[in-house]
């Protein structure tokens, strides 16, 4: 019999979204116990040129945090203004000497 996806990985949300401005927030820790794997998505919301919002996957040995540390190879940095995919740009005032640059 074929097992499912939701029977080989955790699905789960880990930290409620929320704005943080300039600050950490951490999430809830999640029991692996019966799961191989775990896809982690981070979304942000807009930012500031330059800004950035970093995930680091931690681990431990309870749900309260006892023993946390990072996992080694599992982090990731989205800046602000890099490598944009979607984007909306807002302008109050343009002339047309204005220019816009994307990637």
């Amino acid at each position: 019999m074929s097992e499912k996806i939701y029977e080989k990985m955790k699905m789960d949300i880990g930290l409620d979204a929320q704005t943080i401005n300039n600050s950490n927030a951490v999430g809830r820790y999640l029991n692996m116990t019966h799961f191989r794997k775990a896809l982690v998505l981070m979304n942000v919301g807009a930012m500031a040129a330059a800004k950035t919002a970093a995930l680091t996957l931690m681990q431990a040995t309870d749900s309260s945090g006892t023993s946390a540390k990072a996992v080694d190879g599992f982090s990731a940095t989205i800046t602000a203004n890099t490598n944009v995919q979607i984007a909306t740009i807002a302008l109050a005032a343009v002339a047309n000497t204005d220019v816009v640059v994307i990637n």
